[in-house]
C-alpha cells in the first residue's frame, strides 16, 4: 500500500505537538542541519501513519478497507482479506497482542512510504477470556519511494468472537 501523502515538516510538527515530543531533530531545522542526518527527520513511529488509507470521502470511520472499496488498480493486502473473512465469520472483536518494530533508516520530508504485508501465521481457534478466536501474525515492511527499507514490523493480533454478556441477575 502506497502513501497518499509525502512526509512533510507540518505533519511532523503536529505529531510532535500531539505527543509532546520535543526532540529538536524533528522540529528545529537549524539543529537538524548540523546532525548526522543533515535535515529534519520524522519520529520513527510515524512510519505507520503515512500508508494508512484515507477515511474520507466514504464518510465513515473504518479500521481497514473492505476489498470492495478498493480501486480497480489495487488488490487487497493479506491483512485486509483476513480481516474481511473473519468479520464475515463473526470474529468481530480484535486487539493487538504483540508489536515488534525494527527501524532501519529515518524518514525525511519528501519521502513517500510504501507498505507491503505478509501473513506469517494463523493459529487454530483458541478459547480465551475475551472469546474464541485466532492469533494472526503479519510482517509489515515499510520502504520509501527509492525502495530503501525504513522499518519492519512484526504484528500479532487476536481476532475473536466476543463472548455473550451474561444477563444481569435481578434482585428486586
Amino acid at each position: 500500500m502506497n502513501s497518499v501523502d509525502e512526509v512533510c515538516t507540518q505533519v511532523i510538527r503536529h505529531w510532535c505537538e500531539a505527543i509532546e515530543d520535543d526532540n529538536p531533530l524533528y522540529t528545529d531545522e537549524e539543529y537538524a542541519k548540523k546532525s548526522k542526518y543533515g535535515s529534519i527527520i520524522a519520529p520513527p513511529t510515524m512510519v505507520v501513519a503515512f500508508p494508512q488509507p484515507p477515511l474520507w470521502p466514504d464518510g465513515q470511520e473504518v479500521r481497514w478497507r473492505h476489498p470492495q472499496k478498493l480501486s480497480r488498480q489495487e488488490s487487497p493486502s493479506p491483512h485486509e482479506v483476513a480481516m474481511e473473512k473473519l468479520d464475515e465469520a463473526g470474529f468481530t472483536g480484535m486487539f493487538a497482542t504483540k508489536v515488534i518494530q525494527e527501524f532501519i533508516r529515518p524518514l525525511f520530508p519528501g519521502d513517500r512510504v510504501i507498505r507491503t504485508t505478509k501473513l506469517v501465521s494463523v493459529t487454530p481457534e483458541k478459547r480465551t477470556s475475551a472469546g474464541s478466536g485466532h492469533f494472526f501474525t503479519f510482517v509489515f515492511s515499510y520502504s520509501n519511494q527509492k525502495g530503501e527499507l525504513i522499518c519492519e514490523e512484526i504484528y500479532t493480533l487476536f481476532k475473536f468472537r466476543p463472548r455473550e454478556e451474561a444477563p444481569e441477575q435481578g434482585g428486586g
